[in-house]
């Protein structure tokens, strides 16, 4: 939760898995939604939401909030695991306008990591 658009009152934020393709052939991927905060401790619905897709693909994002350009307005960093053990995973990140909507995201790929740390002996 953090105030995304200026007005004093947390707003929602949350990561989910979205379904982009059919119930007979389903394609996830990830999502990131905002609902604004009504003030009264409920959130606006979801036609009055912003959502940004990840899409398809994009398994089990994770979401932090936080101010990483200085601008006092909080931003959204999502990263996002590749699809499978030996693929790489990205990081977006979102840099907030203070009015609840974000800019295109910015990209970075992450390293892929083979293996499973071994343990002693």
């Amino acid at each position: 939760m953090a105030d995304v658009n200026g007005d004093g009152r947390p707003d929602l934020v949350y990561a989910y898995l979205h379904n982009y393709g059919t119930a007979a052939q389903p394609s996830y991927g990830g999502r990131v939604s905002i609902l604004l905060a009504n003030g009264n401790g409920t959130f606006g619905g979801f036609e009055h939401s912003t959502t940004i897709s990840l899409g398809p693909m994009s398994v089990a994002p994770h979401l932090t909030i936080a101010d990483v350009n200085g601008d006092r307005n909080p931003d959204l960093v999502v990263t996002i695991p590749g699809p499978t053990p030996t693929s790489p995973g990205e990081v977006e990140v979102f840099l907030g306008n203070g009015n609840g909507a974000s800019q295109s995201p910015q990209t970075t790929a992450l390293p892929i990591f083979y293996g499973a740390p071994s343990s002693p002996t």
